[in-house]
Parts: structure tokens; sequence; C-alpha cells
């Protein structure tokens, strides 16, 4: 199929899906305007977050204004490789590259927390394992070797497979569409320099609760400096008592003697 027939309003999924620098489902949802029909996603993605790419999946298999054809530009990998399946139609280049494997998360907490979290990676492969076993036709078991094995398909390997539909060919396409990912890499760098990822929060948040840490701890060994003083000077003040005391009685024993004679 020629580039030129994709006469549709087209959308994009370009960069991550969710997180705190990608694309969320509302905001790519929202490039849907009111009144469109047929549509086309152009998809150039890593993946990202499992929650977004399920409710952009789900959005738009529920579409009914028109038909949705996917295009994979470049790639469709992780939460991107299910999305695309939501399209009536998936085309891909033969350049284009599918990445599937198993969802997976970073996870804190004792023993239980460890275990409800692989509990819950489970359900997270069953969901997006029943989108490729429907789109596909494939079994749970094939599906389930595909995901452990980490797999990348490129375009030919996707349509062979049942991931894909169409396998364009179109080679003054190609040639628009890698213009178009030089561009898109060139913009993403050039905005990521100008912007702190996620491990340079992570590495200014851990220092920061370093030094949280060591202040509470200079923190409790002033308090306990202070402590043990207060509890010095307390033990001054008690001898001096004690030694006022015994002055006083003293004078007190003097003066009687005095007053009786002795």
């Amino acid at each position: 199929m020629n580039r030129m027939e994709y006469e549709m309003h087209e959308i994009k999924l370009y960069g991550p899906i969710g997180g705190m620098f990608g694309t969320s489902a509302e905001e790519f949802l929202d490039q849907i305007p009111k009144g469109s029909k047929d549509i086309t996603v152009r998809i150039h993605s890593p993946g990202g977050s499992v929650g977004d790419g399920l409710a952009m999946h789900n959005a738009l298999r529920d579409y009914s204004a028109g038909k949705v054809i996917a295009i994979v530009d470049g790639y469709a990998a992780s939460s991107a490789s299910f999305v695309m399946l939501a399209a009536d139609e998936v085309h891909v280049h033969e350049s284009s590259l599918v990445f599937l494997h198993k969802p997976w998360s970073v996870a804190e907490g004792n023993a239980d927390d460890m275990r409800k979290s692989a509990d819950d990676l489970d359900k997270h492969e069953e969901a997006i394992s029943s989108i490729y076993m429907r789109k596909t036709g494939r079994s749970a078991e094939d599906i389930a070797q595909i995901l452990n094995d980490e797999t990348f398909l490129t375009g030919k390997e996707a349509v062979e497979m049942g991931f894909a539909d169409v396998l364009i060919d179109d080679p003054e396409a190609e040639i628009e569409v890698a213009a178009l990912l030089e561009f898109s890499t060139k913009l993403q760098g050039a905005i990521m320099s100008t912007q702190k990822t996620r491990k340079d929060i992570q590495s200014e948040l851990d220092a920061s609760i370093v030094e949280v840490e060591a202040l509470k701890v200079s923190a409790q060994t002033d308090l306990d400096e202070a402590q043990a003083l207060l509890g010095a000077s307390e033990a001054v003040v008690a001898e001096r008592d004690a030694e006022v005391l015994a002055l006083t009685q003293g004078r007190d024993e003097a003066i009687a003697d005095v007053e009786s004679g002795k």
C-alpha cells in the first residue's frame, strides 16, 4: 500500500508512554479531533506505562466513528506493541521493529510485598497476553514463550507471526519515515538535554535522603550530648544540695548544743 492512500486524520504515538516525560493516554486521545472518522495512528515508541498503554488500546478499540489503521514507523516496543493491536489494521515497514517482553516493575518492601508484586505482574502479563492472543490466534503457551524470550520482530516477521497485517512496500515512504525518525530523535535529544531525566531526579532524591539521614544522626548526637550534660549538671546540683543539707544540719546541731549549755 502506498502512503498516499492513507487519506485520514493522523495522530502520533512518538516517544515513551506515560511517566514523567511520556505521553499519557489522555494526551494521546486528545489528538483525535471531534468529528473525525477514519484515523491513522503513527507509532515510534519504546513503550512505558502498562496502565496508559491499556487505556490507549481499549479507547482505540472502542472507537466507532471509523476505521483505525496503525503504522509502525520505527519501534512498537513493550507497551506500544499492544497499543498498535487496537487498530483494525496494523501496517509495518520492513525496517519496523516490534518488541515483546514480560511486564516488569521496580518493587520494594518486605517478602510479602515482593510476593504480592510478583502476583500483580502475573495479572499484568495475563491482561496483555490476552491482547496478543486475540490478534494472532496463538496459544497462551506460545505467547508466554515469546514474552519470556524478549522477542524482537522485524516488520516481515510481525506480519508472518500475526502481529501485523500489511507490509508496506513504498520506497518513498521508507525515505520519508527515515527522515522523520532522524528529526524526531534529534528533537527528543534536544528536549531531554534541557530537562532532568528520571535517573537525575532519582539521584538527587537519593542524595537528599542521605543528607536528611545525616542531619537526623547529627541532631540525635547533639541531643545525646545535651542530655549527657544535663545529667552531669543534675548530678553536680544534687551533690551541692547534699553539701548544703549537711552544713545546715551541722549548724542546727551547733546551735542546739549552745542553747542546751553543752
